[in-house]
């Protein structure tokens, strides 16, 4: 997610807070242990299905040029991670710590859904069973610093979560992109790549699925086409399979 809405509004958002109230979901899910392996299948089904499309080929919204959250969403909320709808909305106005994450339709949805900061504060944040007293419901286990070919493996499992940000704005770090984490220990797959900057032959090591843009089972960090990977820092978030 591009950070521009949130430095354009970041002085005022500082000091406003808000609580906003909102209804009870009308189907909550039932509960069902987490799967990253059902998590990573979503995934690689649906990793382009919005390509030039409005709605995903189960019915959610397509968020143009910037969807890679959303898909995360639909994945993590597919491996059987059910919404979660709290009530509230607690934080500066448009930047405070999202203590829902649910997709009811294209008008009916939080910010977290689709957008990589948010998301990212959702699961390190709130625990999703206990609510905002214990651990989120996702745990930052590493933290990648310049992305490097040598860099053939995570610290993930199938389903998790990377979490990118490419640079820094006025001194400060945001979350720009999320990713799927779909397998590791490969011998072998094929890693998107810009001329000059790929391997001439299959790859071996962990890969992981994307929206905006698509990628396929892509090399895990991105270096092969990350335009500045010098640059470039990951934050590996591991989700607990007990959520449900």
């Amino acid at each position: 997610m591009k950070p521009s809405r949130r430095l354009l509004l970041l002085a005022a958002a500082a000091v406003l807070t808000q609580v906003v109230m909102l209804s009870p979901l009308s189907n909550p899910q039932p509960a069902a242990a987490w799967s990253g392996a059902a998590t990573a299948t979503y995934a690689d089904t649906h990793w382009n299905d919005c390509a030039g499309q409005s709605y995903s080929s189960d019915g959610y919204l397509c968020v143009p040029d910037n969807n890679c959250t959303a898909f995360a969403s639909r994945a993590l909320h597919a491996g059987g991670y059910s919404w979660v709808n709290r009530e509230y909305w607690v934080g500066p106005i448009m930047f405070g710590e999202p203590a829902s994450w649910f997709y009811r339709s294209a008008s009916d949805r939080t910010h977290s859904f689709a957008g990589a900061p948010e998301f990212y504060d959702f699961l390190i944040n709130y625990d999703h069973d206990q609510g905002s007293t214990g651990p989120g419901g996702g745990t930052r286990v590493a933290t990648t610093s310049g992305v490097t070919v040598s860099q053939t493996y995570n610290a993930l499992s199938r389903g998790d979560m990377l979490f990118f940000s490419y640079g820094t704005v006025l001194g400060m770090r945001f979350v720009d992109h999320v990713r799927v984490e779909a397998g590791w220990n490969s011998t072998s797959f094929t890693p998107y790549q810009i001329a000059g900057r790929g391997p001439s032959v299959n790859a071996p090591g962990d890969y992981a699925d994307q929206n905006s843009i698509d990628r396929y089972h892509d090399f895990w960090n991105g270096v092969y086409w990350i335009a500045q990977p010098q640059n470039t820092v990951i934050w590996q978030v591991h989700i607990d399979p007990a959520n449900r």
